[in-house]
């Protein structure tokens, strides 16, 4: 009884049953039933920073887990107890521990927002480029989430802004940059070299190099790789040839990479290209925002039909003047 006693108080913030509890010979570290929260977990999961204060005295320990193995440093960060994530980093807190979906304290507290969390557990060594098992990392959350100032200050702690998703080509620019948080995609927007002169090829190409090249074509649009890009044309790629319904410039779109959007345009490729679920590059521009690929498009007489309804007020207002012309 004075175990659950102890855990409901702590979980209720009240400081005084606590004690009263822990005098009636609760055990400290008991866990309840339900998601094996022990005392210093429910005060931490609430922010009770005074009780967790009170725990700790009382050894208990700041490395239990519950039964999806959230941690007290790992509960404080997702609420942003910056008095609580020093108490347990200071009495011996792992500060890299992993939840049962592979979170650590600084992914959770850069999800939520908490910069001055996400600077203290870097500064206590947080691996900075740790990885959830569903692939994204702290900055991808951050800039995914809109949080700028946890953008900053990973970046200005020396996150790599060029982090792949495990499971995705697309680092956290592309997140912010389709999610319309055009802060954060100024801060990671990546440096895109200037498109070479591309040469054709002037002889003839066999198929089997034409496959080739454009395999090599899709592949470089995917890296975001424009040389690499100018190389697979020069090497004999069709920007119009799909590779398993992969069109080059739907590609390009769909990522949000406007040099080579526009470098496609100015080697031939169709503005109005279709693939079989009926996608074009227009659609996909309106939906996610892409003003500057948008402008492409339409410059290049991308046909206007069926964007009205992925369209948001400035894209609307892009769609009614190029009708106007």
């Amino acid at each position: 009884m004075s175990d659950t006693q102890l855990i409901n108080s702590a979980g209720n913030g009240d400081l005084e049953g606590v004690k009263q509890a822990l005098d009636k010979g609760a055990e400290v570290n008991g866990k309840e039933p339900q998601i094996g929260a022990t005392a210093l977990i429910a005060a931490s999961i609430m922010g009770h920073t005074e009780i967790m204060k009170l725990l700790v005295e009382k050894e208990a320990n700041v490395n239990a887990a519950d039964n999806n193995a959230f941690t007290p440093l790992i509960y404080s960060a997702a609420k942003g107890n910056v008095e609580g994530i020093k108490l347990l980093l200071e009495h011996g807190a792992n500060v890299d521990t992993r939840n049962a979906n592979g979170e650590t304290a600084l992914i959770r507290a850069a999800g939520e927002g908490h910069a001055d969390v996400v600077r203290i557990l870097i500064e206590k060594g947080a691996d900075i480029e740790a990885e959830t098992s569903e692939g994204g990392n702290a900055l991808i959350l951050a800039a995914d989430n809109g949080h700028t100032e946890v953008v900053k200050v990973l970046l200005e702690k020396g996150a790599n802004k060029d982090h792949y998703h495990k499971y995705s080509p697309k680092v956290a620019y592309d997140y912010a940059r389709r999610k319309g948080f055009h802060e954060i995609e100024e801060l990671l927007k990546p440096k895109v070299e200037a498109a070479p002169e591309i040469k054709k090829p002037t002889k003839e190409i066999s198929p089997t190099e034409q496959i080739m090249a454009n395999v090599q074509l899709v592949n470089a649009i995917g890296n975001r790789n424009i040389k690499g890009v100018a190389t697979a044309i020069e090497n004999g790629a069709d920007v119009n040839a799909s590779v398993e319904d992969d069109y080059p410039i739907i590609k390009a779109t769909y990522y949000g990479y406007a040099e080579i959007v526009e470098l496609l345009i100015k080697q031939g490729a169709n503005v109005n290209t279709e693939d079989s679920t009926g996608r074009r590059s227009i659609t996909i521009a309106c939906a996610a925002g892409f003003v500057d690929i948008l402008k492409l498009l339409l410059n290049n007489n991308a046909e206007i039909k069926k964007v009205y309804m992925v369209a948001n007020d400035e894209i609307m207002k892009m769609l009614e003047e190029a009708q106007k012309k």
